[in-house]
Order: structure tokens, then C-alpha cells, then sequence
């Protein structure tokens, strides 16, 4: 759905420079930086158990063959 402009009354909104300041820093500051910090609390200790494994060396090729007959059928 496209949104209606009204640029006759452009000059009503951005005449108040208190009001278009305090939005613009509210949607382009504030908002950006309490969503990273939202997903930061949230998937950190996610993200640092998805890694854990990965960084750990498995054993010689173990892991690695089993990744491979799941991907590529045997056939």
C-alpha cells in the first residue's frame, strides 16, 4: 500500500523543528540501538552455543563424512 504525501502541508510538519529533531533521533538512534542491544541479550548465548561445537576440532574427518552422506545420497 503506498502512502499518502501530503506536501501542501510539508512546511506545517517540518516548521516544528523540536518535533521532527526528536523523531528523527527516536527512529534513526534510538530505535536502531535498542534493537542491536534486544538481539544482542537475546541470541549472544544462541549464537555462542551454535559456535562452541564448531570450534572445537572434531575428530579426523568424523564430523566431516557425516555432513557429506547427509548432503549427498548414496547412490
Amino acid at each position: 500500500m503506498l502512502a499518502k504525501v501530503r506536501y501542501d502541508r510539508l512546511d506545517a510538519v517540518t516548521g516544528d523543528r523540536r518535533l521532527l529533531v526528536s523523531s528523527l533521533v527516536l527512529n534513526w538512534i534510538v530505535g536502531p540501538t535498542l534493537m542491536f542491544a534486544l538481539a544482542w541479550i537475546g541470541l549472544a548465548r544462541r549464537m555462542a552455543d551454535r559456535l562452541r561445537p564448531a570450534l572445537k576440532s572434531p575428530p579426523s574427518g568424523s564430523r566431516r563424512e557425516l555432513l557429506l552422506r547427509e548432503l549427498i545420497p548414496a547412490g
